[in-house]
């Protein structure tokens, strides 16, 4: 699927998977982890799903989730000793979200852990701040460079999404598992 690995050094292949298999995470259609070529060398590179089974499988996150807002939605965000994250998508149909056209453009992005203990943590980050993930982003300056399509252009609020595991992630216990 990924035709540029074949240009890869076939030992920056091998240690990705080696890589891929030691964190548990599958690479390909899953979503889990993506080899990825980068000139002459593979890199494993997780993907949000991958994150979100890795925080899971510390030991100290029990769920880790993330949602896009849209324009239409009722979003507030308080910070400070007592830290709280309120998102109602627009409804229709008896409670239901509404359709992603009704809820109106992307605004931002945000993402919740949950820990063993009940206590939780977030992040939340507007739309311009991702935009900047992107265009800092090694892949999507290529794809512009090259005059081709990114994900970050094909599918942006997956990319919004993964950006706010990443960014959750680091906040995040750490282990060995």
């Amino acid at each position: 699927m990924t035709p540029k690995l074949a240009d890869c050094d076939p030992r920056s292949v091998f240690a990705a998977v080696i890589q891929s298999s030691q964190m548990g995470l599958e690479v390909g259609l899953s979503g889990e982890a993506h080899l990825v070529p980068f000139g002459n060398q593979c890199q494993l590179i997780p993907g949000y799903t991958g994150l979100m089974k890795l925080a899971r499988n510390g030991g100290n996150v029990i769920d880790i989730y993330a949602h896009e807002v849209r324009e239409h939605d009722v979003f507030s965000l308080t910070y400070g000793l007592e830290r709280t994250l309120k998102h109602e998508p627009l409804s229709q149909d008896g409670g239901f979200p509404a359709s992603e056209e009704m809820r109106g453009n992307i605004t931002g992005f945000y993402a919740v852990a949950v820990y063993k203990d009940g206590n939780r943590t977030f992040v939340a980050m507007g739309r311009a701040e991702v935009e900047k993930t992107s265009d800092e982003s090694k892949g999507y300056q290529a794809a512009k460079k090259y005059k081709k399509e990114s994900v970050w252009d094909t599918n942006f609020p997956a990319m919004g999404l993964k950006t706010t595991i990443r960014r959750i992630c680091k906040f995040l216990p750490k282990s060995a598992e």
